[in-house]
């Protein structure tokens, strides 16, 4: 007599929901489905490169082309209501999806720590499809009105801002040239609250990524927190804590602009939060010490 095969449900579709569904697909005692809103996996380090001009095929591959031939259920919606009485979960379209083995892995989203006017004005590069709204606001400044925004600001000076800024001069200087417009000098900023860009890599990697980017032309801000946006400036002040260089004049100061993107900050899932998981502090999921409930999925062969 056939064992039935216990349901291992999967929530997310990014590196950790796809690399555990690899690994079940085709064990004897389990059948898994992932539930993703997306119908591809996004690759995010990628993901300025489709912002300033790159094909989208760096930063996205389908699902279904992971999955090809492989023994896992793939479903679009979006989850929101966990119900741990009668093992389901609830997604945006109504409809409930049982499981045996539940596996939350849906990654992180944008934080802008209640930063006031950030969330109405700036733009994200956290998903392809804010990339392609920020790119869209690129070329609609040069079709529809001929006229660049002559300020250009970017928050995060992490790998996905040092990027971004670093490859914005070249792509702006290309649809200027492409919309037939005259080139105009432009200036982009990078604001990163820590006293250098790359913080959490070795000092000799900031050193040489803040000296390639000033000599793009892009003007550091170190050690300067985000205190406001408007739709026409960002406010900035110094961190006394951090005492670090920066070009900013004053400690509080605005810095002009129509176009901020921001990629300094994410928090976990909503879905932890809604459906009363435990969480530290910052809001992020208490796990427990037990990593061997995974390998036990991990080694049946």
């Amino acid at each position: 007599m056939a064992t039935k095969k216990k349901k291992v449900l999967i929530l997310g579709g990014g590196f950790g929901g796809i690399k555990i569904a690899l690994e079940l697909a085709g064990h004897p005692a389990y059948g898994t489905t992932l539930v993703s809103d997306q119908d591809n996996f996004r690759y995010y380090p990628q993901l300025y490169h489709a912002a300033t001009g790159g094909s989208r095929y760096a930063s996205e591959i389908l699902l279904q082309e992971i999955f090809a031939g492989k023994d896992v259920r793939i479903i679009k919606d979006k989850v929101r209501k966990l119900n741990r009485q009668d093992k389901t979960v609830e997604g945006e379209s109504g409809k409930k999806y049982n499981f045996d083995i539940l596996v939350v892995a849906l990654g992180v989203v944008t934080n802008f720590f209640g930063i006031r006017g950030l969330a109405e004005n700036s733009y994200g590069i956290k998903t392809l499809d804010e990339a392609r709204r920020f790119r869209k606001h690129l070329h609609e400044l040069m079709a529809d009105k001929g006229q660049p925004d002559l300020n250009y600001v970017v928050i995060g000076g992490g790998a996905t801002g040092v990027e971004l800024a670093g490859a914005l001069p070249a792509y702006l200087r290309y649809i200027m040239k492409n919309h037939g417009v005259n080139y105009k000098p432009l200036h982009i900023d990078l604001v990163e609250a820590e006293s250098r860009v790359l913080p959490r890599m070795p000092k000799s990697y900031s050193q040489a990524a803040q000296k390639r980017l000033r000599r793009l032309g892009i003007t550091l801000h170190l050690g300067q927190k985000v205190e406001a946006e408007t739709a026409d400036a960002l406010r900035v002040s110094s961190d006394a804590k951090i005492g670090a260089p920066t070009t900013s004049v004053g400690a509080d100061r605005s810095i002009k602009s129509h176009t901020v993107v921001w990629t300094a900050g994410v928090t976990n899932h909503l879905f932890f939060k809604d459906n009363e998981f435990h969480l530290t502090s910052q809001g992020k999921a208490i796990v427990d010490q037990y990593p061997s409930r995974a390998k036990h999925l991990r080694n049946w062969r």
